[in-house]
């Protein structure tokens, strides 16, 4: 009960009123209660009596964080690191404060300063390793993968991982990757979608990457990724009815060049020929795929054709 809680500590606090804990004690309390200018002067008033205790400092920023005051939330931070460089929180904090602002030069500062303090943490390296990778610096990434994957084996590294790998060009690696993410969680949707879109790709494992990619559905069934992964596994298995099913829900979900592509071919497959050029075009608008621009002038030439086979009947 924390209004009883309250009650008690407020008389604790006029009893005792240079403990500095009854007073950072009653500001969780209020934090707890909603009342965060109170909890606020309390922890302000714990910091008075006791200017080391570096855990008022550390609640004095996430107060502000939460009220929208970024800068003194990250003064805030900043203080307690000063008193105390080893509590792995304000490392977290400012991170975090500090990638929303896309500064992911003082991101890098702060987690390898955690890792010099010896701070360890496997979202520390993750955290680098995705921010290395965003840089398309693979190498550096994938360093800081292996390294939170030391710390712990899990099913959303291992899919980062896998990843990076394929983004390198190292097949066996990714399929090893993704083998092991789906191994650790068979519920996550990202690497069943990924290794069975990818099987689709190099035509290699159709029935079983229509397997994994239905699973992923299944957990996400209005992720428009997901719908187009199907329906081109439907169109790679010649089930063409179904292949429309899926990529005209997956359509209707995302507006990326690659739904359209397998649109197009679709369509010219059904000699839907407009229809086709249509999604072709939107598709080569997009990307500028020299593939695409051949495919836009066979279906031309199918229609074509098929415009002088009317006409010589």
């Amino acid at each position: 009960n924390y209004k009883m809680a309250e009650k008690h500590y407020k008389i604790l606090v006029e009893k005792y009123p240079d403990n500095f804990l009854l007073h950072y004690n009653l500001g969780k309390i209020y934090e707890l209660l909603k009342k965060e200018n109170e909890a606020k002067k309390e922890y302000e008033e714990c910091i008075r009596i006791s200017p080391n205790f570096w855990q008022a400092y550390i609640s004095l920023g996430i107060l502000y964080q939460r009220k929208g005051d970024i800068e003194k939330a990250k003064e805030y931070y900043e203080k307690s690191l000063r008193i105390n460089p080893y509590n792995k929180l304000p490392y977290s904090f400012l991170a975090v404060i500090y990638y929303s602002e896309k500064n992911d030069e003082k991101v890098k500062e702060i987690l390898l300063s955690a890792i010099e303090k010896g701070i360890k943490e496997k979202e520390f390296y993750e955290f680098l390793g995705s921010i290395y990778f965003d840089e398309k610096n693979y190498q550096i990434a994938e360093t800081y993968f292996l390294e939170s994957l030391k710390i712990e084996d899990t099913s959303e590294i291992r899919f980062k991982l896998g990843v990076l790998y394929d983004k390198i060009g190292n097949f066996e690696k990714m399929e090893e990757n993704m083998k092991k993410a789906i191994e650790i969680n068979p519920e996550n949707s990202l690497a069943l979608n990924y290794l069975g879109y990818s099987y689709l790709l190099k035509n290699k494992n159709i029935k079983e990457a229509f397997e994994m990619i239905k699973k992923a559905c299944k957990i996400d069934p209005n992720n428009g990724a997901y719908l187009d992964s199907l329906g081109w596994a439907y169109y790679k298995m010649g089930d063409y009815k179904n292949a429309k099913k899926y990529l005209e829900k997956a359509v209707k979900l995302e507006k990326d060049p690659e739904i359209y592509e397998h649109l197009g071919y679709l369509y010219y497959q059904l000699k839907e020929y407009e229809k086709s050029i249509f999604y072709f075009v939107k598709a080569y608008e997009m990307t500028d795929k020299r593939e695409i621009r051949d495919m836009i002038e066979k279906v031309k030439e199918a229609m074509r054709n098929e415009t002088l086979g009317k006409n010589k009947k």
